[in-house]
């Protein structure tokens, strides 16, 4: 049988060594595993708030944009109101302008209408409002009556009708606004008494005309006389 070996002093020490590094390591590893754990929970509490502040941030900014939206439907519905009343309101004018056509006695372009003016400007120019509508109504009578042409430039530039016409000096008249509502309204009313012809009778017989005169007066029916214009129809 073998002698079992004495511990010595060295021995002692290394194994005293031994089991105090085994007490330090048991006492510190869990005290830093606890640390750790700290900190992790730390590092979770700010994730938490961080992803809570998101997620205030995600509804604010989900409400935001739902207030947006509903802030363009709202200006859209508005815009679709607003275009349809525009709509509605050049529906009403056309029908409006249509309606107006319908009562007209006669309809002109707007190239006709501009000589019409010219036209009862060079012969009524100086004339009172009065005598300004009947002198476009008698033109305006022409075009309706059989005897003469069927439109308005065939009746304006009619041989012997209107001096101005052939003269060449129609193109230097101006418009008068007076002349222009009266050429306006002669085209809803006649305001002639059925006339087609007017003259000055003095100034026609001052210039030579008298026996041109007497034969319109002989030949026709006075009518009416504004000023000193008579108008006459046919018989």
């Amino acid at each position: 049988m073998k002698n079992k070996k004495k511990m010595n002093f060295w021995d002692l020490i290394v194994i005293t060594n031994i089991v105090f590094c085994i007490i330090v390591w048991c006492i510190i590893m869990p005290m830093k595993n606890i640390k750790n754990l700290e900190e992790q929970a730390i590092i979770l509490q700010e994730d938490l708030l961080f992803a809570q502040k998101l997620s205030m941030e995600s509804d604010t900014y989900l409400l935001k944009k739902i207030e947006e939206v509903d802030k363009l439907l709202e200006i859209t519905d508005n815009e679709i109101d607003k275009q349809l009343n525009i709509n509605t309101e050049k529906i009403n004018d056309v029908k409006n302008i249509l309606e107006e056509k319908l009562e007209q006695r006669i309809i002109l372009s707007e190239e006709e209408i501009e000589e019409f003016g010219k036209l009862v400007m060079a012969e009524s120019g100086g004339e009172s409002f009065e005598a300004q509508k009947a002198v476009a109504s008698t033109i305006i009578n022409r075009i309706i009556h059989q005897k003469f042409p069927d439109t308005f430039n065939e009746v304006m530039y009619q041989k012997n009708a209107f001096s101005v016409t052939f003269d060449g000096s129609l193109g230097r008249y101006e418009t008068s606004q007076s002349v222009k509502d009266a050429v306006t309204l002669s085209l809803f009313k006649d305001y002639s008494n059925g006339s087609q012809y007017f003259l000055n009778e003095q100034l026609a017989i001052d210039q030579g005309y008298e026996d041109n005169v007497n034969q319109m007066i002989n030949s026709l029916d006075v009518t009416i006389k504004i000023g000193e214009i008579t108008f006459l129809k046919e018989k």
